[in-house]
């Protein structure tokens, strides 16, 4: 596989266009599946947390004890040219106990990557109704997952570039 930053092609520079927009767009983090040592606090961003939609629209992404933040992530181009998002698995993020204890990497299916147009889609009525809102994009990548290497895998939210 080579490097995202070696070969862009359309795909990629869409991805790469999503992923600056997401950039752009305010603060998250999760306390649910974190290791203990993790500072931030997942009730600063719960309209985000429980309100994302899965990328086609047709279920929300789910909530805090689905949430996990802060993985390793990694941008691979297929084959073909095309990018991908993977992350690094571990039974401290994870809780089941079932991950080897080196961490597995796992691809993240693409029809479930969100981007900064989905959330603002998702945050900017919330903000306009309560300018209060916790609907703010995360600082780092939140995958929302069951537990288990076999949890079905809900949406990701990859970590903004630039941070």
């Amino acid at each position: 596989m080579t490097s995202f930053r070696n070969k862009l092609s359309l795909s990629g520079l869409f991805t790469a266009a999503a992923v600056a927009v997401t950039s752009l767009m305010g603060s998250f983090s999760a306390e649910a599946h974190l290791p203990k040592s993790h500072e931030l606090s997942l009730k600063q961003y719960e309209d985000f947390v429980m309100k994302m939609q899965t990328p086609s629209g047709s279920s929300r992404c789910c909530d805090y004890q689905d949430a996990m933040v802060g993985m390793e992530e990694e941008i691979r181009t297929d084959e073909k040219g095309f990018p991908h998002y993977w992350v690094k698995m571990t039974n401290e993020l994870d809780g089941s106990g079932q991950w080897p204890e080196e961490g597995q990497w796992i691809r993240i299916p693409d029809m479930s990557v969100l981007n900064g147009v989905m959330a603002e889609k998702t945050c900017a009525p919330l903000r306009e109704k309560n300018p209060d809102s916790t609907c703010n994009a995360p600082p780092e990548n939140v995958l929302w997952k069951r537990p288990g290497v076999n949890g079905t895998l809900y949406c990701y939210w990859p970590k903004p570039q630039g941070y």
